[in-house]
């Protein structure tokens, strides 16, 4: 981040419910994006908030992608390719039981692309996170 926006002022962004998980978006690197996930019990329609910051304008540049299985605990981005998260959440009908899935981000703001939802049931209800490792 360049000495110029940090003699800016600072940016806010505000989400419309309540968010639990932030990271940063590790395989970008020609800027600076994070992702933020929502954990809503009103509505089944949380979100992932991809927020881009222009560096040039000091600006930041929201997509928003339906993440309507239930409420985000955790997510992660991967090292590797800018288009795959993971997210733990709860599903409402399922009694709060923790899942968790790989997404593909799509160009436009939308739904979400499920990659694969992992099979978890041999560690329990309480899924609390999931990462990439990768390997060579």
């Amino acid at each position: 981040m360049s000495n110029n926006i940090m003699s800016n002022n600072p940016l806010i962004y505000g989400v419309e419910f309540q968010a639990r998980s932030l990271c940063s978006l590790h395989a970008e690197s020609d800027q600076d994006c994070f992702l933020i996930g929502t954990q809503s019990l009103i509505t089944s329609n949380n979100q992932v908030h991809l927020v881009k910051l222009q560096e040039e304008t000091n600006t930041l540049c929201p997509q928003i992608y339906e993440h309507s299985c239930g409420e985000i605990w955790s997510l992660a981005s991967s090292p590797t390719d800018k288009c795959l998260i993971t997210t733990c959440y709860a599903s409402i009908e399922r009694d709060c039981e923790k899942f968790t899935a790989l997404w593909r981000l799509p160009e436009n703001d939308g739904h979400l692309e499920n990659v694969i939802t992992f099979p978890t049931e041999k560690y329990g209800t309480d899924v609390k996170v999931t990462t990439f490792h990768p390997t060579k």
